[in-house]
């Protein structure tokens, strides 16, 4: 199944199925501007999910589609995205790396299976 919205195109698999053993639930957490929207981005685009990696800059990501979002340049909710990589289906969630919105963050870890850290090599922690 194909969904084109304004500027994005999605692809669905509807057609695949998985075993609970496939699934993996992953939160990419860490501070604000540290890259997790970009590494959503690039799994996604690796996966084969998306045709084209979005930018945050360009406000065109998958995850930050919400135009408090796209005001503030940065993720406000949590995101639940996916891709398959070597037949597993990897749901992972972007959360938000404000301090203000950290309750996503604790939302999306309780649903998690494991999280991956984000951290900015130029900034740091």
């Amino acid at each position: 199944m194909v969904i084109l919205t304004k500027e994005k195109l999605i692809l669905l698999n509807l057609n695949q199925t998985y075993n609970p053993n496939e699934i993996k639930n992953i939160a990419l957490v860490g501070s604000a501007g540290s890259g997790k929207t970009t590494l959503a981005e690039a799994m996604m685009y690796e996966g084969g999910v998306i045709p084209r990696r979005g930018s945050v800059s360009a406000k065109n990501t998958s995850s930050d589609y919400r135009p408090v979002e796209q005001e503030y340049g940065s993720s406000v909710f949590p995101a639940v995205l996916y891709t398959e990589w070597k037949d597993q289906k990897l749901n992972f969630i972007d959360t938000p790396g404000a301090d203000d919105f950290v309750g996503g963050v604790i939302s999306a870890l309780n649903v998690a299976d494991t999280a991956v850290m984000v951290v900015n090599a130029v900034k740091g922690v």
